[in-house]
């Protein structure tokens, strides 16, 4: 049995996670409104028994102490989404802030508090390598200097204090998670389904993409695996274009994809996010495929055809 306390859990890849979990796991989670968070928890009906939900500011100050009673694995998937919405000056310091305080508010806790936790998985994402272009980017890659690679350093940052502690420390780079209940895709797939789909800029720029359930999968592999600790880039082994990504769209949905999204125009209506569509991530899950993760949908073609035509 395993025990959870999870921050960030009403969020796209948080109730997957809670979706994943089995009949004899326990979970309570931290959020600012702890009465929705109970409500949105309960009814997605997972396997685990819920603790309840206990309030906290992630940029405010120490989580509370009788959070953590009986918790022996804390998972962190809190931060202020950066696909929705413009980035104004105060959206990049939610952006940043939800991100870099929550984390070391956490941090500080565990090593400051009275707690069980043996495990701290905390995900992060794949802005932490910039954009070098078609250079395939591993866990042993350099930062990038954008703002995106600079809040992922900074996010990370508190970790390191833990490295001399008893607590396994397990940070999760996140791609692109593909599911139909959150998350981008569904805005993806809309224009197809209106018939006016087709590539983002030029199409050529690499898409860090993993279906959903790999996605929960390869965390829920990390936790139970004891070995594993540090750093594991979480996204699909065989990378995909843009254009390949539409193309898959396109073919599931039985679509023409000849609309292209000019970069200009892209930039005008997401602002500043509009350069994470634009450029190129080629990232590799090595340190997973080391460990002997298994994935389910290694290609875009069986990842986009499972979530848009599963019946084929």
């Amino acid at each position: 049995m395993t025990c959870y306390l999870i921050s960030g859990a009403t969020g796209f890849v948080g109730t997957n996670f809670l979706l994943n979990l089995t009949s004899e796991d326990q979970y309570r989670v931290l959020s600012r409104d702890p009465a929705n968070a109970a409500k949105r928890c309960k009814s997605l009906n997972s396997p685990a028994e819920f603790l309840g939900g206990v309030q906290w500011e992630p940029t405010v100050g120490d989580p509370p102490r009788n959070a953590f009673d009986t918790i022996d694995t804390l998972v962190n998937f809190s931060g202020e989404s950066v696909a929705t919405g413009r980035w104004t000056e105060s959206k990049k310091k939610r952006i940043y802030e939800s991100r870099v305080e929550g984390t070391k508010n956490l941090t500080h806790f565990l090593l400051r508090g009275s707690h069980s936790i043996k495990t701290f998985m905390s995900c992060s994402a794949v802005g932490y390598y910039g954009f070098p272009g078609d250079a395939e980017l591993t866990e042993l890659s350099a930062a990038g200097s954008d703002f995106l690679s600079t809040v992922v350093q900074d996010w990370e940052a508190p970790l390191t204090e833990l490295e001399h502690t008893d607590i396994r420390v397990i940070t999760t780079r996140l791609g692109v998670p593909l599911g139909l209940d959150g998350g981008a895709f569904p805005q993806m797939v809309k224009p197809f389904k209106m018939f006016v789909g087709g590539r983002i800029g030029s199409g050529q720029q690499w898409v860090p993409w993993i279906h959903i359930n790999d996605c929960i999968a390869a965390l829920t592999f990390l936790i139970a695996d004891t070995r594993c600790s540090g750093i594991y880039n979480v996204v699909a082994p065989q990378s995909a274009t843009n254009m390949q990504l539409t193309a898959a769209i396109a073919k599931s949905l039985k679509r023409p994809a000849i609309f292209p999204m000019p970069a200009f125009i892209l930039r005008i209506l997401l602002g500043g996010f509009a350069e994470v569509l634009l450029e190129s991530q080629r990232v590799v899950p090595q340190r997973l495929i080391e460990a002997s993760f298994k994935f389910t949908h290694s290609t875009i073609d069986t990842a986009v055809s499972n979530l848009l035509s599963p019946n084929q």
